[in-house]
């Protein structure tokens, strides 16, 4: 099955803070509900616009603005009720929902009821299309609402806060909202309940002084055009991924073949890319295990895992292609110089005529001529078509996408995941399709217990921890024995001259020395320097070159760096596997913030891998040997 880049749908994530309805006068009320409609309003013209600017990165299927709330009395309410109909609710919900529908009940102190509001609570969340309910581990609920107010910087784009601007509420409230907003990055749309003032765009708590000058204030647009922004080069960039096509099979074989070194037998002529059922099947462990419900497992096997099937098939055929041109480049530098060193000789000799010799010499001159012209096709292909900086970003692409498997499902998805490159370069299109496949995912409906926590980290324990322990514990062994096997064929080059440079020196003294003796042993001085005199030829030749083959192996050696690549998979490894004690604490007694950090800490391994390894490979683009 033919695996090609997916274009994301324009989806764009709208987080609600606010107070409850005994901070809010009548006044403020209607205030904030005519401005809520306004800023969502502003909100999805916004995205219509930038839909329409760039088009070419989205599939053709409009734009989508998902609203996230915890359904509270007063701000998240008016909030829900005045959102364009044709937005998506979800709700993050502080408690499970039995417990949470408490709070919609108001008790005198014999707790006799007053007021019972869960009717309207239950009819207003049946609009939401996910509910994610945390789970209650703590005492107060101040403690739970502070939980889902730091659940939700991780989904969104903008916060929009209906609040009095007042920094020293209480934990949870709507202060510390969107003080985590702001220290995320996330743009912070202001709507007083205090002051008679316009919606204002906070980009940091000193915005919020009453002398601001809003007219000179960033606006709606410009908060929302900033979240899909990209510059013109990461856009190119971006373009090229989304167009390239479904390469069923890699023919550059050099870089494999030197892996399988010396098991010749086990070279290929062809190098098959992984389809999609066979990286669905290698998944269903994980998502196998998935304790989700209400088609998220269809959300992550339907967009994420075909996303990554595309980056992670473009960044192997890459890999091997760009690998195998500079392998294929020290080669024929090797090769140039062993067919140049040819006339050194006897063969085409001057004994054969001028005219023949000549000949001869110009034959090696074109037969020289040939490996020279294709190191500089090979290298002049690479660089021109980016073979290089197109492994190293479709791999970060792919590792990215893959940690979603097991960040998602707790919606605990990075904001800014690894760069393949400096955002002044380009690389930030990583960024946007990882961020744009975030947002089209979204949260699974589930109740995040801890029944739900133990089967995320049971799985990913077993399915990813214990999968790249052995990954990078294999790669480590093969490509230590790698650099060591070219180790040893560069070190023998050299060994092998100087061994027979010191035979060649032996011999000669040795014909000195008969010379200089008795009558009887000089006469075999002449034997001896016929065989010194016709071996010269290939001890030039030798001399020559071995040093150039060693020089080319060493080449190899070091542009693969090899042996660094093994040591970062060591250290991986080894990282990974102190992760494990970890998890066995975390399933014995979850806890959501454990059980994040631990997710999160997982990924950022992997992550400092990733790191580590484009490091080593940032900068050796394909050059010619010299």
């Amino acid at each position: 099955m033919t695996v090609t880049p997916q274009k994301p749908v324009l989806t764009f994530v709208v987080g609600i803070a606010g107070h409850r309805t005994n901070k809010l006068s009548d006044d403020s009320s209607l205030r904030a509900k005519r401005q809520l409609a306004e800023v969502f309003a502003a909100i999805d013209a916004a995205c219509a616009a930038c839909l329409d600017h760039d088009a070419s990165h989205y599939a053709a299927d409009g734009y989508r603005v998902r609203l996230v709330s915890s359904f509270a009395e007063g701000a998240d309410q008016l909030a829900i009720g005045v959102r364009p109909r044709h937005w998506d609710v979800c709700a993050v919900l502080p408690f499970p929902r039995e417990r949470y529908e408490e709070d919609f009940i108001e008790r005198d102190s014999n707790g006799r009821i007053l007021s019972d509001r869960r009717e309207g609570f239950r009819n207003l969340l049946r609009e939401a299309a996910t509910v994610v309910e945390l789970t209650e581990a703590y005492d107060e609920a101040a403690e739970a609402y502070a939980q889902a107010g730091s659940f939700m910087p991780g989904q969104i784009d903008l916060l929009v806060a209906v609040w009095d601007g007042e920094k020293a509420a209480g934990k949870g409230g709507t202060a510390e909202t969107v003080a985590l907003a702001l220290v995320a990055g996330i743009p912070v749309v202001w709507l007083s309940t205090t002051r008679d003032q316009r919606p204002r765009l906070l980009r940091d708590m000193r915005d919020i002084a009453p002398q601001s000058v809003e007219a000179e204030a960033p606006t709606i647009a410009d908060a929302v055009t900033q979240v899909f922004a990209l510059s013109s080069i990461a856009a190119e960039r971006l373009d090229g991924f989304l167009n390239e096509p479904w390469r069923p099979y890699c023919r550059w074989i050099a870089y494999d073949a030197l892996r399988r070194f010396p098991l010749s037998w086990r070279w290929r002529w062809r190098i098959p890319a992984r389809d999609l059922p066979e990286i669905k099947e290698e998944w269903k462990g994980i998502t196998g295990q998935m304790p989700v419900k209400d088609g998220f497992r269809s959300r992550i096997e339907e967009k994420l895992l075909p996303r990554f099937a595309a980056a992670d098939m473009l960044a192997s055929h890459f890999s091997h292609v760009y690998r195998s041109a500079f392998v294929l480049g020290y080669m024929c530098a090797a090769i140039a110089v062993a067919i140049a060193l040819i006339g050194v000789l006897p063969v085409g000799s001057e004994t054969s005529g001028i005219d023949k010799a000549v000949r001869f010499k110009a034959l090696l001159a074109a037969a020289e001529l040939v490996p020279i012209i294709a190191a500089i096709t090979i290298v002049g292909l690479g660089r021109s078509n980016r073979w290089h900086r197109r492994w190293l970003d479709y791999r970060a692409l792919a590792e990215s996408l893959r940690h979603l498997r097991f960040l998602a499902p707790i919606g605990a998805c990075p904001r800014d995941p690894f760069q393949a490159d400096g955002e002044k370069r380009g690389g930030d299109w990583v960024r946007w399709y990882l961020r744009a496949t975030i947002r089209e995912i979204g949260c699974p409906s589930a109740v995040i217990d801890a029944q739900y926590q133990r089967a995320l980290l049971g799985a990913t324990d077993r399915f990813e921890v214990d999968a790249q322990i052995s990954y990078h514990t294999e790669n480590r062994d093969q490509l230590g024995n790698l650099h060591r096997s070219l180790v040893q064929i560069g070190d023998t080059c050299f060994i092998v001259i100087g061994a027979l440079l010191v035979v060649f020196l032996l011999a000669f003294l040795a014909a000195l020395v008969v010379g200089a003796g008795p009558p009887a042993i000089a006469r075999h001085r002449e034997s001896l320097m016929a065989i010194l005199h016709s071996a010269k030829p290939l001890m030039t030749y030798l001399a020559a070159f071995l040093p150039a083959l060693g020089a080319a192996i060493a080449g190899i050696r070091f542009t693969g760096d090899f042996e660094g690549f093994a040591d970062q998979s060591a250290q991986t490894a080894h990282a990974l596997a102190n992760l494990k004690p970890s998890y066995a604490r975390a399933m014995d007694k979850p806890d959501l913030a454990r059980t994040v950090s631990i997710l999160i800490e997982t990924a950022r391994v992997m992550t400092v891998d990733l790191g580590g390894w484009h490091s080593l490979y940032k900068r050796r683009d394909l050059t010619l040997p010299t």
